[in-house]
């Protein structure tokens, strides 16, 4: 299991497909910022703005988040771009800027409506395969190892700019090969084509209740295991979760419902508080309910991190890993969570999540007032309390040699 395991988390494509989307992470929530003042969870607040300072409220602060909504899938081409250049060790200018020329190669340049829409969140798996494969196509282009050779006298930037024309050149042939093929098969918009033909249906796979409920074993087994879930998981799940996020996101800015449920915020606020196994809520039933003096320092000094959702702490203080003890608990949680959650938020007692990319180390009842407004911090105090009353058996007893008690 440690061989596949580290196989899998070695994955090139996943490697360069997971720091992607973390680098995006700080205008991400800069953008996300920005929309949660405009779109603050109190009414009377935002009443009160719009009466008062109407240009500021209405035209300049939404031009912010506007421009990051309008642009994330050009910003997601670039960043897979650079990511693939630090990991395989490329020139970043030319893979870069090679990769931006054939983005626009491929998008309706002519139809400005379409075009917006494939820059946006809809382009966003086309701005992935592009991505990778025009990187791809000009790894195999230098591999030939034919290049113009200059004379030692030439200067190393010029000499290095003539050695990436014939690279570059055969790229350039490749990819004007497949837009005579789509022109052919009057395939105007290929992004278009990618939106309908995967992503759709795989952020609809995605979306599903038994998919997340799915993922959150997978997770926690793997952590109870001693092999981090999340980042594993992340990896494959980040461009679902993303897209789901940006559809909430443009509805809000729209000001519309949001529609999804499960998103990347949905993941990451509902589902497990304190990390994976909702920790959070044993650290707090070891304070409240446990004799072992022993027991109950560690939680105390696991608390804080808790609190901003790192777990390491009581994952290899009590320990947890191979304890199957605490299996029951430490897998139930996260599914009663997944699946209280879902329902409240289907049925209307609880807010969808809002899209907005809040940090993962934003504390619980904060970061659901944030997300879905006063409804989602009650849900998530209210989940909370019941993870800490499933923990409570198994920190209770007194019998030598069980769990934690």
């Amino acid at each position: 299991m440690n061989k596949v395991y580290s196989t899998i988390e070695n994955n090139l494509l996943l490697k360069i497909l997971r720091n992607s989307f973390i680098s995006l992470m700080p205008i991400t929530i800069i953008s996300s910022f920005f929309i949660l003042i405009v779109n603050f969870p109190i009414p009377t607040f935002t009443k009160f703005m719009e009466k008062n300072f109407d240009l500021l409220w209405t035209t300049a602060l939404p031009s912010i988040p506007n421009a990051f909504n309008n642009l994330i899938g050009l910003f997601i081409l670039i960043s897979i771009a650079y990511n693939y250049c630090k990991i395989k060790e490329k020139d970043y200018i030319l893979y870069i800027t090679s990769t931006i020329f054939a983005y626009f190669i491929f998008l309706p340049l002519e139809s400005p409506d379409q075009l917006i829409d494939s820059l946006g969140s809809q382009g966003i798996f086309f701005s992935m395969l592009c991505a990778l494969m025009t990187c791809g196509i000009l790894t195999v282009s230098f591999k030939k190892k034919k290049k113009i050779n200059l004379h030692s006298s030439v200067p190393r930037e010029v000499a290095e700019s003539f050695e990436y024309l014939l690279p570059l050149l055969t790229t350039t042939v490749v990819l004007f090969l497949i837009k005579l093929v789509l022109v052919t098969l009057k395939i105007d918009n290929p992004s278009s084509m990618i939106n309908g033909l995967i992503q759709v249906p795989i952020t609809n796979l995605g979306s599903t209740l038994p998919a997340v409920i799915i993922i959150n074993l997978g997770i926690t087994l793997l952590w109870f295991f001693g092999f981090n879930g999340s980042y594993l998981f992340n990896s494959i799940m980040n461009p679902i979760y993303f897209s789901l996020n940006m559809e909430n996101l443009l509805s809000i800015t729209k000001g519309e419902v949001p529609q999804n449920i499960i998103t990347g915020t949905f993941q990451s606020l509902f589902i497990n508080f304190g990390g994976s196994g909702s920790t959070f809520a044993l650290i707090l039933a070891i304070l409240f309910f446990s004799k072992n003096s022993d027991k109950k320092s560690i939680a105390k000094v696991s608390f804080i991190p808790g609190l901003f959702n790192i777990n390491e702490p009581i994952i290899y203080g009590l320990p947890i890993l191979l304890n199957f003890r605490v299996f029951i608990p430490f897998i139930l949680c996260p599914v009663v969570n997944t699946v209280i959650a879902y329902f409240s938020m289907s049925v209307g007692i609880v807010a969808k999540t809002n899209g907005i990319q809040i940090p993962w180390t934003t504390p619980p009842i904060i970061s659901g007032f944030l997300s879905s407004g006063v409804s989602g911090a009650f849900l998530q105090m209210a989940l909370i309390a019941l993870n800490i009353m499933i923990y409570a058996p198994f920190v209770t007893t007194k019998k030598e040699g069980t769990f934690i008690g």
